[in-house]
């Protein structure tokens, strides 16, 4: 948890320096920080309730703090998308103190959040700075924003979301997007 904190630091200070995709690069690799940092508490039992906190905390920065700054410098940042911004990360705190109120739903099929969860954040700006490739900002930052109000809706609505719980999947995807990014950065991508 305490390395994914340190990774979201420097990912936002590398996004002041206008490398977004490295910056995008390192959320990613927050993200499987943050993916393995439970799974292996539960499997050496180690959970605890402070873990769970600091994670919410973690999680603040990684997924909508971090989000939010790559979004701002990017030129995501007149009045209306900055209330648009505001909006993101209110509701994804909103979202996190409810899911360190009542964890994952257990369900037939399997284990649930309530709620949207924030890490798919870093997905939505990946895309979204992607996109920007090859459509014009003004027309991407108002369909951006759209997304953002619909996702933060969903945060908190009260619907259940499928966990994964496969590692390999949860490797192979969150790695592949690392990659992905960091590639771009070397290739002089930014």
């Amino acid at each position: 948890t305490l390395s994914g904190i340190v990774v979201s630091l420097i990912a936002m200070g590398v996004a002041l320096k206008g490398y977004f995709t490295l910056t995008l690069g390192l959320l990613f690799l927050t993200m499987l920080f943050d993916a393995f940092d439970g799974i292996l508490a539960r499997k050496f039992g180690l959970t605890r309730p402070f873990g769970r906190y600091l994670d919410g905390f973690a999680d603040v920065l990684a997924y909508l703090v971090g989000p939010a700054c790559v979004l701002y410098l990017w030129g995501f940042n007149n009045v209306f998308y900055s209330i648009v911004l505001i909006i993101f990360i209110s509701s994804g705190i909103i979202r996190l103190s409810v899911f360190n109120e009542v964890g994952n739903i257990e369900e037939d099929d399997g284990k649930k959040y309530l709620g949207l969860p924030v890490f798919w954040a870093t997905f939505v700006i990946g895309a979204a700075y992607l996109l920007g490739f090859i459509l014009p900002i003004w027309l991407l930052f108002p369909i951006l924003a759209i997304v953002l109000i619909a996702y933060s809706i969903a945060m908190v609505h009260n619907t259940t979301y499928t966990k994964i719980t496969n590692p390999k999947i949860i490797f192979v995807s969150f790695m592949s997007c690392v990659l992905f990014f960091f590639f771009l950065h070397l290739i002089g991508v930014h």
